[in-house]
């Protein structure tokens, strides 16, 4: 996949919207939340792209960091979901313990598989910090167009503003 092919797929991550009771009655952007921890880990070298571990703690708590100090407001973050629902992507794979036995369901992805990796080409991409804050940028715009055109998006303009200002972006 090229770097466009890339950043679109950054950008229309499809936020959650679950049972609006458990998030302040907002989507839930668990995959972008998720791949900003990814590379603020990788920024400050504590994540190896091609072998991301499901049960890493310093993910997890990035993870909620990220979601409790810039959305606003505290949740736990199961990170097991969006590791889970990024099968998706065509750029996230994983490798399970057991090659007969893949993770079938979120509540079973921490005891079957072993690692999660990225496309080598995405890696390369995300090797340049200028680059870094184009997929960033490009996750704070993610969200889901609708038949109707328009597209409910992950994150308000105060969100972006916000995220903008920790990750030390313009």
């Amino acid at each position: 996949m090229n770097l466009l092919g890339y950043l679109t797929e950054f950008e229309e991550f499809e936020p959650s919207t679950g049972n609006p009771k458990k998030f302040n009655g907002e989507v839930a952007p668990h995959k972008p939340i998720l791949m900003l921890s990814i590379i603020r880990l990788y920024q400050d070298n504590k994540i190896d792209l091609k072998k991301i571990d499901p049960n890493s703690k310093e993910l997890l708590t990035t993870s909620e960091e990220i979601w409790n100090e810039w959305l606003g407001y505290e949740r736990d973050f199961k990170i097991s979901y969006p590791l889970y629902y990024m099968k998706n992507k065509e750029f996230w794979h994983y490798e399970s313990k057991d090659k007969e036995d893949p993770p079938t369901y979120p509540g079973n992805v921490n005891k079957k598989v072993d690692f999660f990796y990225l496309d080598d080409d995405l890696i390369d991409y995300l090797d340049d910090e200028d680059l870094q804050d184009k997929f960033i940028l490009a996750l704070l715009r993610s969200g889901k167009k609708y038949k109707s055109g328009k597209k409910k998006r992950c994150f308000s303009n105060e969100d972006k503003k916000i995220l903008k200002e920790k990750m030390g972006l313009q």
